[in-house]
Formats: C-alpha cells, sequence, structure tokens
C-alpha cells in the first residue's frame, strides 16, 4: 500500500513529493521493490528508485530495473550523463 510506504519510511519532503507527483503505475513499481528502511539515506534511495521506474515505464517494459533491490546500485548509470556514453556514428 502506498500510503503506509510512506508513512513507515517518513522520506524527505522533497522526496515525498517527487513520488506522490508520478503516476500511479510509477508509484507501485517503487513501492514493490520493497523496504528502504535499511539503506544509510532512505530519501535518495527513494529518488532512485523513482527514475529508474520512470525509465522502465517509459520503455513500456512494465518490469523492474535491474539493482540491490534497496534503490541503490545496479551498475553503470543509464543513459549519457556528463556529455558522453553510448554509441556515435
Amino acid at each position: 500500500d502506498i500510503e503506509e510506504f510512506l508513512r513507515e519510511h517518513r522520506f524527505d519532503g522533497r522526496a515525498t513529493e517527487s513520488f506522490l507527483a508520478e503516476p500511479l503505475e510509477v508509484q507501485r513499481m517503487v513501492v514493490e521493490r520493497g523496504s528502504l528502511l535499511t539503506v544509510k539515506n532512505p530519501s535518495a534511495g527513494l529518488i532512485g528508485r523513482i527514475r529508474d521506474a520512470k525509465e522502465a515505464f517509459r520503455a513500456g517494459s512494465g518490469g523492474h530495473p535491474p539493482g540491490r533491490g534497496d534503490g541503490v546500485g545496479g551498475g553503470p548509470p543509464s543513459g549519457p550523463r556528463g556529455g558522453g556514453g553510448g554509441a556515435s556514428g
């Protein structure tokens, strides 16, 4: 349950607002990945999960992106960040 997830974690205001601004499908994908109570910064973990869920949702996979299940890690950052990455030509 989404409301229970938010109550249980007590994320900071920015993370909570970001989460609530997402479509229900993205929120569900985030919640389905489980608890963030064991991570050092649950709010940062939530933001990471939102990002991953949005990418998966946009890709139409409806599945879960790779990761440790705690919103942290899961390989190299996806997409070109910092002006690089990917093949050209």
